[in-house]
C-alpha cells in the first residue's frame, strides 16, 4: 500500500481541499492501493519531510508538490514511478 500525505492547513484552503481531491481522483483512476492521509502542515510530521509550504503531497516520505494545487499528471507519474 503506498502512503500520500496531503500537507494543508487547518481548517483546509480551497487549495488545500483542491489537492487533495487531485489525490484521490489519481488514485482512483489508476486503481492503486493508497492511504491518503490529510496532515497539518505546522505539525512535527512536516517539518520531518520537508514540508515547508502548503498545499503539499508527500508521495512515500518524498515531496512531489509544494506551494501548489498538482495536476492529475504530476500525481500521475509520481505514483507511476513507484512501479504501482
Amino acid at each position: 500500500m503506498i502512503k500520500i500525505q496531503v500537507f494543508g492547513v487547518t481548517p483546509p484552503c480551497m487549495r488545500c481541499q483542491a489537492t487533495e481531491r487531485v489525490v484521490r481522483e489519481v488514485v482512483q483512476e489508476l486503481g492503486v492501493e493508497a492511504e491518503v492521509v490529510k496532515e497539518d502542515v505546522m505539525s512535527e510530521e512536516a517539518r520531518r519531510v520537508g514540508v515547508m509550504m502548503s498545499p503539499a503531497v508527500v508521495i512515500e516520505g518524498k515531496v512531489v508538490k509544494a506551494g501548489g494545487v498538482p495536476t492529475k499528471e504530476e500525481i500521475r507519474r509520481a505514483i507511476e514511478a513507484l512501479g504501482a
